[in-house]
């Protein structure tokens, strides 16, 4: 079973740049990154993230803000936030070597833990993530229902991690979750272990069992441009919500401005509508920014979308406005 998948990781795995050293400061920066964002998306940020922030004692160094910045395009920067955090925690105090320390570090959980013990320290730790859970629903035909099947998909982890290798047989789970053992049209007849594979002897795709989706919220969200002598006003969004200390434009009242435009974008099971007001006037703090510091700003996706909107309006003065509902 080792020697099977090993040997197909030995002479499959993608060729990506985290995989070019088992320092564990890389490890942990690309582990976080993959974090429910695609591996396409990463490898470019990565690369500038790692020529910003060569080391965990730069990152610990550097301005929250800039980091931030950094992250931008990935989204979900909660994961960036705790990322500094980590590095400014080893930076003091080392890197941890066992499971209970690595997981008393800011932002690392069970499979982070597991990820970075086990590829940078060669501890033979498990990991699960959502690749290594659907390649353990098939092989042993689990139609357990989450969340207990990841409960089952950790002990089976455990009990299987190898002594020799940990690091690239968990990398190995990870690759072969996702370039064969995949969600949709697995590419079973390239499986390192088909012929053990319970799930092959019947429908493969009815593994895992599905998850209950959570029921998607409809949302309207205005939000306010304000300008004044060529600058922009600006909050930074509180602790505890979306965009959390991050630079956006504010809500505005429903009813108040001119509509500049508008899309959709759903965050967090909200499907928003988001309508883009010119007012005159913000009111509560805010902060004023012109158009070239907007570049240096972190802005989540949403907020940037909006200023997309702002800076067609300025180049297209006769753009027709939507009216408001």
């Amino acid at each position: 079973m080792h020697k099977e998948l090993l040997d197909w990781y030995d002479q499959h795995k993608r060729d990506l740049p985290w995989r070019e050293s088992r320092e564990p400061y890389r490890v942990l920066v690309s582990e976080l990154m993959l974090q429910q964002t695609v591996v396409a998306s990463v490898i470019e940020p990565y690369r500038r993230w790692m020529e910003r922030f060569p080391t965990i004692e730069a990152l610990a160094a550097a301005d929250l803000d800039d980091v931030l910045h950094a992250w931008q395009g990935l989204g979900y920067y909660r994961r960036a936030r705790l990322l500094h955090q980590a590095a400014e925690e080893i930076a003091l105090n080392g890197w941890p070597q066992d499971r209970k320390g690595m997981r008393a570090v800011p932002g690392i959980g069970p499979y982070t833990a597991g990820a970075v013990l086990s590829i940078a320290f060669d501890l033979p730790e498990p990991l699960v993530d959502g690749n290594v859970e659907r390649v353990y629903a098939r092989l042993m035909a689990d139609l357990t229902p989450p969340p207990a099947l990841t409960k089952r998909a950790w002990a089976w982890a455990e009990a299987c991690v190898s002594q020799e290798r940990p690091g690239d047989w968990n990398q190995a789970l990870m690759e072969l979750g996702a370039t064969v053992c995949r969600p949709r049209t697995p590419l079973c007849h390239l499986c390192p272990w088909q012929e053990i594979c319970r799930g092959t002897q019947g429908e493969v795709s009815l593994y895992p069992a599905p998850k209950v989706r959570p029921e998607m919220r409809d949302m309207d969200l205005p939000l306010a441009v304000c300008e004044q002598a060529g600058r922009y006003a600006l909050i930074r969004y509180p602790e505890g919500g979306w965009w959390a200390g991050l630079y956006g434009f504010p809500p505005a009242p429903a009813v108040s401005g001119q509509e500049m435009g508008r899309f959709p974008f759903v965050v967090t099971r909200h499907r928003l509508t988001v309508r883009v007001l010119q007012v005159s006037r913000v009111d509560g703090e805010v902060e004023w920014f012109t158009p070239e510091q907007f570049a240096d700003l972190a802005l989540p996706a949403l907020h940037r979308r909006a200023w997309d909107i702002v800076r067609a309006r300025q180049t297209q003065p006769t753009l027709t406005v939507s009216p408001q509902e």
